[in-house]
């Protein structure tokens, strides 16, 4: 089997799964197509092709000159490199990149898999920088839809499946690959006497993820008597909005928001911490939902209970009252109410950490996706 694979930006910092995807398959790997140079250790004796600089595919107000012309270039490349009769498939990353290549695929006879990472299947999903803006340009889904028949879709849940199924893309060509965590041999003890809780956030400040919400939410739980801090380790346009949030709660001195952190600083803040939390819900702005909520697999795999919104794919992953408590988005006051009952009551939150993490660790390896991934390409 010899793949040509295009993951843009692989080695970005939001990219883990695609890295991790093009590191099981680099066996099967003759040539990348990418936008950056790979790390070398990446690229070995593959070859690497890296398409000119300067095209923006999530919006045609410039497009009609010099994105036009790079369009085309792009479209070159990738239709020489297909014709080598050495590929017998095509792996691309990102639906958006996808839709650019259709009659090039038209024209490869095999098999194009497509990996659908969420945000690029959230078909009225509106930019959070200029939130007048829709991100997708007009008639996306159509071109979505005229990608020929060998075009095969990766979803990375049933949720992100749903959402193809919903344009009217066949089920039998959307298969379901979840993103596998790393699982530790051992899940950390957590003793159940403990008085001061951790309550912790890893994730992105935007809205779909709810960080203003879960400051509300536990600002409303100590109120009710709640004892413990909450830790929100992340950054996004949301974190003035937080950080405002803080200052002005009666109960400031317990929360702390961290900004963004390293893998190794977030497995700390894991071990340390006693609930995993988020506010989970359909963005107000963005219209976006929670396509695969890799940072709640994560705080499953080191046995921590969550609590958070039954939001897109979380429902999925988190099994409600046994794995954690899921509240419907939006509702402020049941939060607070799922983060003071698991903080009481000691027996729930160890049982429902110790589920969490056979879940994780059942579900969600690394090696149940790479066993998952080369049934679905039939390696």
């Amino acid at each position: 089997m010899r793949i040509l694979f295009y993951g843009p930006r692989i080695c970005g910092s939001s990219h883990l799964w695609m890295r991790r995807n093009f590191e099981f398959l680099s066996p099967y790997i003759t040539t990348i197509i990418e936008e950056e140079m790979p790390e070398e250790e990446l690229t070995g004796n593959r070859k690497v092709v890296l398409l000119p600089k300067g095209k923006n595919y999530k919006s045609r107000l410039f497009r009609f000159v010099s994105d036009i012309r790079i369009d085309i270039k792009c479209r070159k490349i990738l239709r020489r490199e297909s014709k080598d009769k050495n590929i017998d498939l095509i792996i691309i990353h990102f639906l958006t990149n996808a839709v650019q290549y259709g009659k090039v695929f038209e024209d490869f006879h095999k098999p194009v898999f497509v990996h659908c990472h969420g945000i690029d299947v959230t078909w009225e999903v509106y930019s959070l920088k200029r939130k007048w803006r829709k991100l997708w340009w007009g008639d996306y889904v159509k071109e979505v839809k005229k990608l020929p028949l060998n075009v095969f879709f990766i979803a990375n849940s049933i949720s992100t499946k749903r959402k193809l199924e919903e344009i009217n893309i066949s089920s039998e060509r959307i298969h379901v690959s979840t993103p596998g965590v790393p699982i530790s041999a051992q899940i950390k003890y957590r003793d159940p006497q403990k008085k001061w809780l951790k309550f912790l956030f890893i994730g992105r400040l935007i809205d779909v993820k709810g960080p203003d919400l879960t400051i509300l939410a536990f600002e409303r739980a100590c109120e009710m008597g709640l004892n413990g801090e909450l830790i929100l380790a992340g950054d996004g346009n949301l974190r003035s909005v937080c950080e405002k949030l803080s200052d002005e709660s009666a109960f400031s001195e317990r929360i702390k928001i961290l900004g963004a952190v390293s893998a190794a600083e977030g497995e700390r803040l894991r071990n340390e911490a006693d609930v995993f939390t988020a506010h989970s819900r359909k963005g107000t702005d963005s219209l976006q939902e929670e396509a695969f909520g890799v940072a709640f697999v994560e705080a499953m795999a080191a046995g921590l209970p969550v609590v958070t919104g039954a939001s897109g794919s979380l429902p999925e992953i988190v099994r409600n009252r046994i794995d954690g408590i899921l509240f419907n988005p939006g509702d402020i006051e049941a939060h607070a109410r799922s983060l003071f009952e698991i903080a009481g009551n000691p027996e729930l939150r160890i049982s429902m950490g110790r589920s969490a993490a056979l879940r994780a660790k059942e579900n969600y390896s690394i090696e149940q996706e790479n066993r998952g991934l080369i049934k679905i390409l039939g390696i």
